[in-house]
């Protein structure tokens, strides 16, 4: 089993790796502000994974506060009303 360090540091790759998403995803959040916090060093982003595990649960949360799912649709996540 994989220890997770949430100290650590995950470049955009490894951020969408863990969604199976495009890596223009974060760059498409970070200019509507949105999407897990993150730091920026010239051109390099790091998300701490600490914030993106916060981030996920909040976004969590807030669905089934609202009854929401979430679908994905070409590059982007879209939120859909459930129809239950």
């Amino acid at each position: 089993m994989e220890t997770i360090n949430a100290d650590q540091w995950l470049t955009r790759r490894e951020l969408t790796d863990r969604y199976s998403w495009p890596v223009k995803v974060p760059a498409q959040w970070s200019t509507k502000g949105v999407g897990p916090p993150y730091a920026k060093s010239g051109r390099c982003v790091r998300y701490l994974l600490n914030n993106v595990i916060d981030w996920e649960s909040a976004v969590r949360q807030a669905k089934a506060r609202l009854g929401m799912t979430a679908a994905r649709h070409e590059s982007q996540v879209v939120v859909l009303c459930s129809t239950d």
